[in-house]
Parts: C-alpha cells; sequence; structure tokens
C-alpha cells in the first residue's frame, strides 16, 4: 500500500505525524507479557501509517490516508505503524499468500522526517489495540480485502 499524495517539505512533519487514536486491551489475568512494551505504560496509541513488508523489511511507514490524521502522538498515546506481513501458509502453492497485519511501534526520524521502525524486530506482547472508529475499519478492508477484529500490538522486544 502507498500514498501517492505529494507533500511540500514544510508541510510534512506537520501532515504526516498525526494519526488517528485506538485503545489498548490487554488481560487483567495475568502480569503483562510484553516486557516493557509500551502498552504495558499507556492506554492510548496513535496510528500514524502503513508499513508494508510483503515486499521486502522497509523501514519506512507511509502516512496514513488524510482522513486518519486527526491527532498528533503524545507521551501518554506514542506512535504505531499498521504493519503488513505475507501470511506464513497458502490454501494452494497456485495462490496468492494471505496478508497479515499488525501493530508496531515506530518514532520520528527528525533527519528523514518521517516515521520509522522503533526496534528492527518486535513480536507480539499479548495486548491488541482498536477503535470504534470506522476509519481504521476502512483501511483494513482496504490492506486486506475484509475487516479485521482487534489488531495485536507487536512491542516485546526481547535483548
Amino acid at each position: 500500500m502507498t500514498n501517492t499524495e505529494n507533500y511540500s517539505p514544510d508541510h510534512v512533519a506537520v501532515v504526516a505525524t498525526a494519526g488517528l487514536t485506538l485503545s489498548v486491551y490487554r488481560t487483567a489475568e495475568f502480569p503483562d507479557c510484553s516486557l516493557d512494551g509500551i502498552t504495558s505504560r499507556v492506554a492510548r496509541l496513535t496510528l500514524v501509517g502503513t508499513l508494508d513488508c510483503t515486499v521486502y523489511r522497509s523501514g519506512f511507514v507511509y502516512p496514513a490516508p488524510a482522513s486518519m490524521r486527526v491527532v498528533t502522538p503524545r507521551d501518554n498515546a506514542p506512535a504505531v505503524a499498521l504493519e503488513i506481513n505475507h501470511a506464513p501458509f497458502r490454501k494452494s502453492a497456485t495462490d496468492e499468500p494471505a496478508k497479515r497485519v499488525h501493530l508496531t511501534p515506530v518514532h520520528w526520524d527528525t533527519l528523514a522526517s518521517r516515521y520509522v521502525r522503533t526496534h528492527p524486530w518486535t513480536m507480539a506482547g499479548g495486548n491488541y489495540a482498536t477503535t470504534s472508529d470506522s476509519r481504521l475499519s476502512e483501511l483494513l478492508e482496504d490492506v486486506l480485502g475484509h475487516t479485521y477484529g482487534p489488531l495485536s500490538v507487536h512491542d516485546r522486544v526481547e535483548h
């Protein structure tokens, strides 16, 4: 998925940094399994764009569609991107691989004037995020071809 909108250099930081607020869902029965991931500290996240890894593992985050750029990430609602990967299975050898999605932490790189992956490799920490805002459903429909439930947050990093 690419965002083909053109931005002037003066407006990139202002326009491309905004996103959509998501609520974090975590279990109350078990301790935090994210190893101090962002979802262990906050109740909200800000979806700022997509990270399409179906062709290659780029660190480039495409800005969220213009309709989703409504709030700026803050300390209590850090930035995440919708990471798109191929599912590890196919129905048959001739089928196109299915896509799967999850959320991954990103941060603003001031030198590149764009969001980049916070860690090169993350895994699921057991927490999820979603919103009732229909703009998320529309984005998922565009990316996957169908709607989706709460998104797994891959904020666990093992050192």
